[in-house]
């Protein structure tokens, strides 16, 4: 029989995603609902990813829902950051 190794460490480290929708609250009542949703409005994320002290970044164009997803990030202590480019607002819509 085999021996058994009980001094081996294995750490797993688990993924997770961030994403929302980017949307016009057309009826002003705090949540998203259907048709609001704004499409190609560029989201990009921010976070030290390799811990090295500078900030990586990421982008996506919302689908035509207004949908965005990054997914596959480390799920440890890093500090996300999102933001919209309003410039890929379309005309006549403002932030907040």
């Amino acid at each position: 029989a085999d021996p058994i190794e009980d001094e081996a460490d294995f750490g797993y480290q688990g993924v997770g995603s961030i994403g929302d929708k980017v949307f016009v609250d057309a009826n002003l009542n705090g949540v998203y609902d259907s048709g609001e949703g704004i499409a190609g409005a560029i989201v990009t994320l921010y976070a030290d990813i390799d811990g090295d002290g500078d900030l990586e970044s990421f982008t996506r164009v919302t689908d035509t829902d207004g949908t965005y997803l990054f997914d596959n990030l480390p799920a440890d202590d890093v500090d996300y950051h999102v933001s919209v480019d309003f410039a890929s607002l379309p005309t006549g819509v403002t932030p907040w």
